[in-house]
């Protein structure tokens, strides 16, 4: 392993020349400083100590080091007006060409350092991790340059000329091969994007992905969005794992743990044969919006090709869901166009058709379904089944005008109104919600006109409710509506009246 007779580097200067950068992801904004919005100063590159190899008394490494040092002189020389590139540096501040005092005879030096490094641990048992450490640190020693100025001064003919002696037989191919690569991946052009803006662009384009509109995935919506996406990861480096870092992670690295995520989300997500009609607008409506948004982000090239890995998930899954959707479609009641000349026998002709698909048409299986049913879940399934998009009536729900919510409010136009009103035969304040409420929303609404529905789903409710409704002298009243939610056995299987 490489030991330098002082492997700490001299005195360098870092001087930020912006305020950073500041990149929104999902609900939180990063702020980091790129490399290239600061100027690092370069600082000597120490050598390792002599070896099999030993570049002082090595007349090849003397010769090709004065070569070096005399072709860069004269740029030197001209430095910063060696270059349009670093003649910008003179609008610094900050900037002091003392700080570059023997640049070309470091770079010449780092060279020559570099090579005999490399030919004397070539063949040790941790070359690997030994050559690549050292390589780092004198490619940081070139310090760097802020945006605008060009790269860091002779990194090019560093690396040029580093790759030029490697070609020699002395050293070996698979060792040729790794540095190459080693060096690919330290010295990048000086216009390079910048990786962490694409990685935060990539997580903000899997966000607006995924299908959070979903029930089920909407609490975890806040959760992804309000997180670090997965910005670093582990390693370590050396045959005994001398060196323990984090690495900023790859464009696709980090599509695959996303598509990783999606899969692991997507488990998680319940079969859409399962959910009641009532639902069904809402994740038809998630659904035809998730695939027209990365249909027409494909379009306009919002995507890194990688993308596509995950995008071929989820377009995949939305597309089954689209299927099963179809599906249900077909079992729920449809609402032909013969529309009624009023609101009030458009209304009853629609709690009609209700009636009759949850008593009749096994509607009343769907609402076993419901966990803790509730009045509002009744109301959803009555909006999602019985509205039609191009009705000449409106269909409000929880409409207040001044004393509380109604249920739904009918209208065509502003003289033609009726209140519906959906009560549970559970409801302990049944009766004088019956009594007193209708009363007042109508008065509220200006109209008339009112409905009642009452959902029973026991033997006891169903009594409860007709109990009620001859006590007040409305069994003949096609204002009360009953609806007997229990489910029904098959028609071979009636025994009595209660089971028709």
């Amino acid at each position: 392993m490489f030991k330098s007779e002082n492997t700490v580097p001299q005195l360098f200067k870092s001087y930020y020349i912006s305020n950073g950068k500041s990149v929104p992801c999902g609900e939180r904004t990063f702020h980091y400083y790129r490399i290239d919005e600061f100027l690092r100063t370069p600082f000597p590159l120490v050598p390792s100590k002599p070896n099999t190899h030993d570049f002082r008394t090595c007349p090849g490494c003397q010769r090709v080091r004065k070569q070096i040092i005399n072709r860069l002189q004269t740029r030197y020389n001209k430095f910063p007006d060696c270059c349009e590139w670093h003649k910008n540096l003179k609008r610094i501040e900050v900037f002091d060409r003392n700080d570059y005092k023997d640049s070309h005879i470091q770079c010449a030096d780092s060279i020559i350092y570099c090579y005999d490094f490399i030919l004397n641990h070539q063949s040790t048992e941790d070359w690997q991790y030994s050559i690549k450490s050292y390589l780092k640190m004198a490619v940081f020693r070139f310090g760097c340059m802020p945006n605008g100025c060009g790269s860091a001064l002779f990194i090019e003919t560093f690396n040029m000329q580093l790759r030029h002696l490697l070609a020699n037989n002395n050293v070996k191919d698979n060792v040729k091969c790794y540095v190459n690569e080693i060096l690919d991946e330290m010295i990048q052009p000086a216009d390079i994007k910048d990786p962490i803006e694409e990685l935060l662009h990539i997580y903000n384009n899997w966000l607006d992905s995924f299908p959070f509109d979903f029930p089920e995935f909407l609490p975890l919506k806040k959760k992804f969005a309000s997180q670090s996406p997965l910005m670093t990861v582990q390693e370590t480096e050396g045959a005994h794992e001398q060196e323990c870092y984090n690495r900023l992670v790859t464009n696709k690295e980090l599509i695959e743990w996303l598509n990783v995520k999606s899969i692991e989300l997507l488990r998680g997500m319940r079969n859409l044969s399962g959910i009641i009609p009532a639902m069904i607008l809402t994740y038809e409506a998630s659904v035809e919006c998730k695939l027209l948004d990365i249909e027409e982000a494909k379009l306009l090239h919002l995507y890194v090709e990688e993308e596509n890995v995950y995008l071929e998930t989820l377009t995949n899954w939305l597309e089954i869901q689209k299927k099963r959707i179809a599906i249900i479609r077909r079992s729920v009641p449809v609402i032909d166009g013969n529309e009624a000349q009023t609101s009030y026998d458009e209304a009853h002709r629609r709690i009609s058709k209700f009636k009759i698909w949850i008593e009749s048409q096994n509607g009343c299986k769907f609402l076993k379904k419901i966990v803790n049913l509730k009045e509002n879940d009744l109301q959803v399934l009555f909006k999602s089944v019985c509205t039609m998009s191009d009705s000449v009536f409106r269909f409000d729900r929880e409409v207040c005008n001044g004393r509380g919510s109604v249920d739904f409010l009918v209208s065509r136009g502003s003289s033609d109104s009726t209140l519906i009103e959906f009560k549970l035969a559970s409801n302990t304040s049944l009766e004088s919600n019956l009594k007193y409420q209708d009363d007042i929303y109508m008065r509220a609404c200006e109209t008339g006109k009112a409905i009642k529905v009452v959902f029973c789903f026991s033997g006891d409710e169903l009594n409860k409710a007709k109990r009620f409704c001859d006590k007040m002298g409305l069994s003949a009243d096609k204002d009360y509506v009953l609806i007997n939610c229990r489910e029904k056995p098959s028609a071979s299987k009636v025994k009595s009246d209660s089971d028709v």
